[in-house]
């Protein structure tokens, strides 16, 4: 399969986020605080003319204040049937050279718990316990020094 990293517009996030992320709540729960950022970006994995796979970065840290030298990763959803076939992989290459690019020193997200091994694998430790989000179930902070 070919596949290309795309930047998009965060509307174009929307659908696979509800789809993986956010499944059986209102649309509205995949519109993050950020999207529109102008310092936002969003990417695709793009194959077989279908998104196969989306992240987001915002220049923000744990705070929620937006930072320069801090980036998080949300919304990273992988389309059913294609997860496990290296698409997190691609974004997650592309996310952390698109961060190093711009001068980002650490990268973080909250991770869901069972994605905890994904982030580890990509040079992640987590931070502190686990916590729930009541749309989103379990989760790790999760971060990386760049």
């Amino acid at each position: 399969m070919d596949a290309c990293i795309e930047f998009v517009p965060p509307e174009k996030t929307y659908s696979l986020r509800h789809e993986i992320l956010r499944a059986g709540l209102p649309l509205e729960t995949c519109y993050f605080p950020g999207d529109a950022h102008k310092d936002s970006v969003h990417l695709s994995v793009v194959g077989n003319g279908d998104i196969l796979g989306v992240m987001s970065l915002y220049h923000e840290d744990e705070a929620g204040t937006f930072g320069r030298s801090v980036w998080r990763i949300r919304g990273m959803a992988v389309k059913s049937g294609y997860q496990g076939q290296g698409i997190g992989g691609q974004l997650m290459e592309r996310a952390h050279a698109y961060v190093k690019e711009r001068g980002g020193q650490k990268i973080w997200c909250n991770a869901r718990s069972p994605a905890v091994r994904f982030y580890q694998h990509h040079g992640f430790q987590t931070v502190g316990d686990e916590f729930d989000i009541p749309t989103a179930g379990p989760h790790f902070v999760m971060e990386k020094k760049l």
